[in-house]
Formats: structure tokens, sequence, C-alpha cells
């Protein structure tokens, strides 16, 4: 199944909704202005790549090392989309965006090529940019009811127990060791949420970027008590970046 029909276009209208509403989420907390540059990091099949484009005058790129994924951005998008993808990272460098964003991508990373990406990250972010971060909120009740619903309804092979719900429900730390390899490419991934905490990745992003605002979503008024995703509008912090 594509990534489009497994989030956007999900049979469980709830999940659908949820993603649906963070593509406008994402895009109105990017402020983007004209002229900008945009990345998206980890841009998965373009939908929100498209979106931006269809929205605005921006120019985006996008960073997309999975051939899978990039397949499907030219089933959705034919061969010349209205951005540009690129799969090898170093061909980022030295460029520099106003405007970077990161939907969906690092609670993927095993802990090595998490802190390379947030190091190229640092790095890429121009000095008065905004990068935008968002991750699943796994814990407390949003994590005990999506591994509910996995449980019950999704593929075994996340491998969810009785036990890792009701640690995800009191935010117990659990081993995330479902790693592979990312299609035929060797750029490792977790493909499991199961296990992740947000309050953890937020205390490892602090240590490279100012988290200017935090932004719960689909429904912000209840925080991360019920919610599927948190956004981290950040700042690039000078005397922390890799030069």
């Amino acid at each position: 199944m594509s990534y489009t029909n497994c989030t956007f276009n999900a049979p469980f209208f709830l999940k659908r909704f949820a993603h649906q509403k963070r593509l406008h989420d994402a895009f109105l907390l990017l402020d983007l202005k004209a002229g900008e540059s945009m990345l998206d990091f980890g841009g998965g099949d373009g939908t929100f790549a498209e979106f931006v484009s269809r929205s605005s005058s921006i120019k985006v790129v996008v960073y997309e090392p999975s051939k899978e994924m990039t397949r499907q951005i030219s089933d959705n998008y034919g061969v010349t989309p209205n951005f540009e993808v690129i799969m090898d990272v170093k061909k980022l460098y030295p460029i520099r965006f106003n405007r970077i964003s990161c939907l969906e991508v690092l609670e993927h990373l095993p802990e090595k090529e998490l802190h390379e990406a947030l190091d190229f990250l640092s790095i890429a972010l121009e000095s008065k940019g905004k990068l935008l971060i968002s991750v699943p909120v796994e814990i407390g009740l949003s994590g005990f009811l999506k591994n509910l619903f996995r449980y019950l309804f999704s593929s075994k092979t996340e491998k969810i127990t009785i036990g890792r719900i009701f640690k995800s429900l009191f935010g117990i730390s659990q081993k995330r060791d479902f790693s592979c390899e990312l299609d035929d490419s060797r750029n490792k991934y977790i493909g499991s949420h199961i296990g992740f905490d947000h309050r953890d990745f937020r205390k490892l992003l602090r240590k490279y970027f100012i988290i200017e605002k935090e932004y719960f979503s689909p429904w912000p008024i209840f925080g991360s008590i019920m919610n599927y995703f948190i956004y981290f509008v950040c700042a690039k912090d000078t005397s922390k970046a890799p030069k």
C-alpha cells in the first residue's frame, strides 16, 4: 500500500483527518514568505511539497533517500513534479534554506542516524531561518489508544503486546528494536512508532536548536492528552550549530 493510502487516504476516518489536517497546520506554522527557499527533509511521496508548491510561490527542494518513495513521487506527480527531488544528501551541501520541514521522519531514525540528521539540519538552516519538525505522540492516552487500535486491527508485524500498550499509557520507556534497511539502500530506519517518546526527543532537540513553539495536532486544545502529532517550531542556535 502506498504512503498516501496509509495516511492521507487511510480507511480509518480519524487517521485520515489527522494526516490531512497536519498538512494545513505545517503550512501555517512554516509562515512562508515570497522568495524564500524551502527544504522538505524526508519528503516521502511528495504530498507536502506538492501542497506547498500549489499554495505558494515557494520553490521546494525535497530530500528523500528511499527509491520506493521517489517512485511514488513519480507515480503521483509525474517525472517532472513542481519541486526538485534529491536523493543524495551530499548534493545539498553547502546550500542554506530559509525554511525546513521535517514531518514524521525523525522518529524512524536509530540514534546514530538521528544525530547525523540533526547535525545536517542545523547546518542547512539559514541563520534566521525556521525549522518545523513533527513527530507522533505515542505516550499517555494518545499512545494507549493508538496501540490498542494497532493491537486489534493492524498488522501483527509491529509486535504489539498488552504490556507495551500499558507501558505507552504510563509513559514507561520501551526498547525500540525494529531497525531495518530502507528498501535497497543502506539507510537504516525504525519501521514502527511504538516506544517513541516525544519528551525524550524534545530534550535532544534542545541540544541542537532553540524551540520557539510547540503545537499539538489535530486538536491543540487537548495537548499531549489526545493528539496524533506534536510540532516543534525551531530557530537556529548559532552557539551550537556545527560549522
